[in-house]
């Protein structure tokens, strides 16, 4: 009976744990983001300290049936076991960072960290353009992330990636670069169909980084 009621009790707190960190978010949820977005922004959602919003979850009820012994004895084996694969992994990974195959130093990896987070939907609706028998999306959405000091890492696994997806996207997609406000921004665009309204939008501004679908939003926020 006390191993069921302890069960019970910690899948109360995985169900329940992302509500309660959005909960202790609510009150602060204003990020820089919320000062540049156009007045008509159908959705914005904001965590902009999210080192003191985890802090913070650590003192809710929640937080301490998790830190409660018994609960901790009882994943003791599984979290040993995450522990004894995560350090394997990353001896393996070291090993193919030596040999070239991996681009990137896991040791370096591990420092990333988010901050702040701000996400918005600009706008919904579909865009009819000339000789074209349908409709195209266009969906306005941003995203700001806040990286602090691990930013230049950040930067070098994003650049990396947008080498390799121009590598692997050959003729479906078009990446240009260009100059917005002073930001550099890198667009990512499909060739097909002809004139779509939507794109990938990447700009690294301070320690964050700037990710939009609209040419129109991005240039209104930088």
């Amino acid at each position: 009976t006390r191993t069921i009621e302890m069960i019970a009790r910690c899948l109360l707190a995985a169900a329940l744990a992302p509500a309660a960190l959005l909960l202790t978010v609510a009150p602060r949820a204003q990020g820089p983001l919320a000062r540049v977005l156009p007045s008509d922004t159908i959705l914005y959602v904001s965590m902009p300290d999210l080192d003191t919003s985890i802090e913070e979850f650590k003192q809710t009820a929640l937080a301490k049936i998790w830190r409660e012994p018994q609960v901790q004895d009882f994943f003791a084996g599984v979290l040993k076991l995450a522990d004894e694969q995560w350090a394997s992994a990353m001896t393996q990974a070291r090993e193919a960072h030596e040999q070239g195959m991996l681009p990137f130093n896991p040791d370096d990896l591990v420092k990333m960290r988010v901050h702040g987070l701000s996400f918005a939907v600009t706008e919904m609706g579909l865009e009819m353009k000339e000789g074209m028998s349908e409709p195209l999306p266009r969906f306005g959405i941003v995203m700001h992330a806040e990286f602090g000091d691990s930013a230049p890492i950040w930067q070098n696994v994003i650049q990396t990636g947008i080498a390799m997806m121009q590598a692997e996207g050959g003729d479906e997609i078009t990446i240009e670069q260009k100059e917005i406000s002073g930001a550099q921004v890198t667009l990512v665009r499909p060739n097909e169909p002809a004139d779509f309204p939507m794109g990938l939008h990447i700009a690294f501004v301070g320690n964050g980084l700037l990710l939009s679908t609209l040419d129109t939003d991005t240039t209104s926020i930088l």
